[in-house]
């Protein structure tokens, strides 16, 4: 269709090399840093939040006349080009600080050194993002210091700037000893009186640049407060980031930093301005007669998916406004768990490069067998948005309306659009009936990936194996895939030859040539081995040996079946069988166990199999929780319904989903009753059975009088083509009134 030329620019195709460069330029300009600008780059600000959320995704509603107007990837280009040269000119505000543990002047070899912008703190306003390391700071036991209590001391060096000749009153407030230096000369002194307490002096100061130095000191469990600044008419004013730099700058400097900071938001306008053109170019056109389609019939995607990506915008920019208040903020996370850990790999990540060595030399580090892809995603988060958590929870948080798209696009692959509306409604009704999920996405765990990757592995395997002719990008993707999914959840392992199976299958169903099917798998299986063995060479540019599989889950095993007292773990792990593969202390006792003592071993298991199916009572452990009590016996419903009315003969795909549940059900005896962890291990695996509730839901509707049963005027109507499932099902000649 073409668009009046006034209205707006013609509809057609722009070629995706043009769409690429255009959006690394636009993504070049946003994250690119420039303090003080409106787009402040990384880590992104509220604007480019908004930018991100709400504004970038609906570029896939525009059809592709309206992606690239004209001129605009000369002029992304150009504003790049600019901003990179205006923030050389740009001087840095702040005072050096030096965050350490220790007190009274000692020395930390291990000091967190950054760059501060506020000097009224309190409590959680100190950034004290040093102490989630768990290799100095994992106290949890009893007897042990409180993390939150901890005590610490902090120096700030750097350059005053005064641009007025004669007086000025400084001030200084803290319930702890603190003092101000300038000039060299220490003009404040608060002694630890116990009390907050205000100290004032009042200089004579010429105008430029003069040094400054301020130190604080917070003893184990002392308030942490402190405000030093100037005072002005009586009011206290602190120390504004703008007057603060860490080295001398000249006046030459410091104009030109100012110009260029004007300058830099003249080009944000631009950028603005070029980013909502083709939105406002779309809702500025108008059809020029009657049989010209209305407006969101000329979307580039289809109504409903249109609907699924307002929502997810939505849910993205709900996220970051819900912890909005934690911006700034340091949390002290519990020593002893997982999310303390994980935090404390993705601040190694960010200091110390991606190998994890956590303070040990390359070639000499500890093996890591652990789920290991979380902490790189942590570590991504904090470039995105910051040290704090904001950003990271609000993510999390949104992801489970993410996951709740996934499903629909899932159960619609499947059956339909209406089976896929059920599904959605059904996830969302379980969140609030189950916790569990909304509890682990305000936590940092790795669940809270798996809940995204394990159904998008599923909806990429899904259309893989119901297209005749798949495409090779698809079949990277969904091994690639795949392979995220296994390094965030090692249990999911043993689905992948059984996916290979039945792709194999339905490609040969589909009519595709056995050697294009054989291909199409092999590029599975290598884009899955090329991400699912980066741990393995991890371990061996860290360690010197190769690790390739997380091996956390045996010491799991091993809290549910604990092995008798008589067997030696050194022994055993220097048995050939535990130092070629170089397993850990726990597998090499896990293996032993079964081996030694296989009978003791699997009967224990089984013992707790049956308890975790709620066919035995055991009095030591307490009854075997389920997540999702309203809806886990639905699920379970659904999926033998599934089964029961022929589903694998008439909806292949279906079998994609069964692996997963199928897996689910040979994990979920063995790690169900240990403590919270066997319930964080499952909820990703119940996703699966989403799709098939959802399904079930649709045909009991369907079957019960009402809005929702469908009425056919003719005996001879053609099946619905929407619920595959539910027009094979009736009989040709409609019999439904």
């Amino acid at each position: 269709m073409r668009l009046d030329q006034r209205g707006g620019p013609p509809a057609g195709r722009v070629s995706l090399s043009f769409l690429l460069l255009a959006g690394l330029a636009f993504l070049a300009y946003l994250i690119w840093p420039a303090p003080g600008a409106f787009l402040q780059g990384l880590p992104l600000g509220p604007l480019s939040l908004a930018l991100v959320c709400g504004v970038f995704p609906l570029y896939c509603l525009l059809p592709g006349g309206f992606l690239l107007p004209r001129g605009s990837l000369a002029l992304a280009f150009a504003l790049c080009l600019g901003k990179l040269v205006l923030s050389l000119l740009l001087v840095q505000h702040g005072l050096v600080a030096r965050y350490q543990s220790t007190l009274d002047g000692a020395a930390d070899p291990v000091a967190d050194v950054r760059l501060d912008t506020r000097f009224d703190l309190h409590d959680h306003d100190f950034p004290l993002h040093f102490f989630n390391d768990a290799t100095r700071y994992d106290f949890h036991r009893p007897g042990e210091p409180r993390r939150d209590l901890l005590p610490f001391s902090v120096r700030w060096d750097g350059w005053l700037n005064i641009r007025r000749v004669g007086r000025h009153t400084f001030y200084l407030s803290s319930f702890t000893a603190a003092s101000l230096a300038l000039d060299g000369h220490t003009v404040l002194l608060k002694p630890p009186t116990g009390g907050e307490e205000q100290v004032t002096a009042e200089l004579y100061l010429s105008p430029g640049m003069h040094p400054l130095a301020l130190t604080y000191e917070a003893p184990y469990g002392a308030p942490r407060r402190l405000s030093a600044g100037m005072l002005r008419h009586g009011r206290q004013t602190p120390f504004s980031p703008e007057r603060l730099s860490p080295r001398p700058y000249t006046r030459a400097q410091r104009l030109c930093s100012r110009i260029a900071r004007v300058l830099l938001c003249a080009l944000d306008l631009i950028y603005l301005v070029l980013v909502l053109r083709p939105l406002a170019a779309f809702l500025r056109t108008r059809p020029r007669s009657q049989t010209d389609p209305p407006l969101f019939s000329r979307l580039a995607l289809r109504p409903h998916h249109a609907l699924l990506l307002l929502l997810g915008c939505t849910a993205a920019a709900a996220g970051q406004i819900l912890f909005r208040d934690l911006r700034g903020r340091c949390l002290s996370l519990s020593g002893g768990d997982d999310w303390f850990t994980y935090e404390s790999f993705a601040r190694d990540i960010l200091r110390h490069g991606p190998l994890m060595l956590l303070g040990a030399t390359s070639g000499h580090a500890a093996p890591f067998h652990y789920q290991p892809l979380y902490p790189y995603f942590l570590a991504l988060c904090h470039v995105l948005f910051g040290e704090d958590l904001a950003g990271i929870l609000g993510l999390q948080v949104a992801s489970l309306v993410f996951v709740g798209i996934l499903l629909y696009l899932t159960s619609e692959a499947l059956w339909g659009k209406k089976e896929a509306a059920f599904t959605l409604l059904l996830w969302l009704a379980s969140l609030p009936l189950s916790s569990e999920y909304i509890v682990l996405s305000v936590r940092l765990l790795s669940e809270n990936l798996a809940f995204f990757l394990f159904p998008l592995s599923a909806l990429l395997f899904i259309r893989l194996f119901q297209r005749p002719d798949p495409s090779i990008a698809l079949s990277l993707a969904a091994g690639g895939t795949f392979g995220l999914t296994v390094l965030c959840r090692t249990v999911t392992l043993p689905a992948g030859p059984l996916l290979l199976l039945l792709g194999h299958c339905a490609l040969r169903r589909h009519g595709v040539l056995a050697g294009r099917a054989r291909t199409v798998l092999c590029l599975c299986s290598v884009s899955f081995l090329l991400v699912a063995t980066l741990p393995g060479v991890r371990n061996l540019l860290a360690t010197g040996t190769p690790i390739f599989l997380p091996q956390s889950g045996s010491y799991n095993l091993l809290l549910r079946n604990p092995p008798p007292a008589d067997l030696d773990p050194a022994a055993l792990s220097q048995s050939l069988l535990c130092r070629i593969p170089r397993l850990s202390a726990s597998s090499c006792t896990l293996l032993g166990y079964a081996l030694t003592r296989p009978a003791r071993f699997f009967g224990g298991l089984l013992k707790k199999g049956l308890f975790t199916l709620g066919l035995r009572r055991e009095a030591s452990l307490p009854a075997p929780f389920y997540p999702m009590p309203a809806c886990f016996a639905l699920l379970w419903i659904a999926l033998l319904h599934f089964l029961a009315s022929g589903g694998l003969k008439k909806v292949p795909g279906g079998a994609v989903l069964l692996t997963f549940a199928a897996v689910q059900l040979a994990v979920m005896p063995f790690f169900a009753p240990t403590h919270q962890y066997g319930n964080r291990l499952m909820l990703p695996l119940y996703l699966a059975l989403f799709p098939f509730g959802g399904r079930l839901l649709r045909l009991l509707l369907v079957s019960w009088p009402g809005p929702f049963t469908p009425q056919f005027a003719s005996k001879n109507c053609p099946p619905d083509r929407t619920t595959p499932l539910l027009s094979q099902s009736r009989s040709r000649d409609c019999e439904l009134s």
